[in-house]
């Protein structure tokens, strides 16, 4: 809705949260929000259409106390690393507007649509692009498996899993990322490879992403392991003992991504992963 429609309904005018611990500016007021359930506030929304999701920029009514530490731990690496990833993104998009796709994505595109299909789900290495975790790539795609038909996410990263797994035939993708950049440079890779419609993105923290109350979730760290369930079966790559998620992402404190496949048949909820996204991604 727009924000002048939003403040006649809450009558009030909105404005940013009260911040403290940064110098980051705002999002700020936008031309159109996303209104809370609970009229506690509402979240900008830029005007390319991506929502921002996230807690700190959320606009509430004058006379709100509601302030956030954006030195909290939950908050801080975000907000100090943003004017780097968000660079990398923009650079990757001014090179991407020369050659038009990367090249590791030039091979799959160029395939039918049904051979994409079956390359993915076959573990066909045209789909392995990660220079120093190539093998946990390979052990990741192999346990996603055939993704044809389903709607999947990517929690973190500038979108190239979302992208993929659209390429191979999911229905639908979504990508929650706090970095803005990198979901711009991610609708401007799945413009090129022609799955823009089937790509949503969102500018929050996978943390704070709902989770389905049927959905096989795919959990997977890049170059340590995996952790996969789907319906009563699970798969777990050797000396995993977490079925949940990764086992490794605190002992190890590197970063995870996890991909969650929804629509499948699973009764009750299949959990979810508390997990950092890949860089590389």
């Amino acid at each position: 809705m727009t924000l002048t429609d939003a403040e006649a309904l809450l009558g009030a005018t909105l404005r940013p949260a009260n911040r403290t611990g940064s110098n980051s500016s705002p999002v700020g007021r936008t031309e159109h929000v996303m209104l809370r359930d609970d009229l506690g506030g509402a979240y900008p929304v830029l005007s390319d259409g991506i929502a921002v999701l996230m807690a700190p920029e959320i606009l509430v009514p004058e006379g709100s106390a509601l302030e956030f530490d954006l030195a909290y731990p939950i908050y801080s690496e975000a907000y100090a690393e943003m004017g780097h990833y968000d660079g990398r993104a923009t650079e990757a998009m001014s090179q991407m507007a020369v050659s038009r796709l990367p090249a590791e994505f030039e091979d799959i595109v160029g395939m039918p649509a049904e051979a994409r299909r079956a390359s993915f789900s076959s573990g066909d290495l045209a789909w392995i692009d990660s220079p120093y975790d190539c093998l946990s790539q390979m052990d990741c795609y192999g346990a996603i498996g055939d993704v044809g038909g389903h709607t999947v996410a990517q929690l973190g990263g500038s979108g190239s899993h979302a992208v993929k797994f659209l390429l191979a035939g999911a229905a639908r993708a979504y990508l929650f990322a706090p970095m803005v950049e990198e979901l711009r440079f991610a609708r401007a890779l799945a413009e090129a490879c022609g799955v823009s419609d089937r790509l949503v993105t969102l500018a929050a923290w996978p943390r704070d992403c709902p989770s389905p109350r049927k959905c096989s979730t795919l959990s997977t760290r890049v170059g340590v392991c995996i952790t996969w369930k789907h319906g009563s079966r699970r798969r777990r790559s050797p000396g995993r003992s977490d079925p949940g998620g990764c086992s490794h992402r605190r002992s190890l404190g590197g970063p995870c991504c996890t991909a969650r496949v929804f629509g499948c048949s699973v009764s009750g909820n299949a959990g979810r992963s508390a997990v950092l996204s890949p860089r590389s991604a």
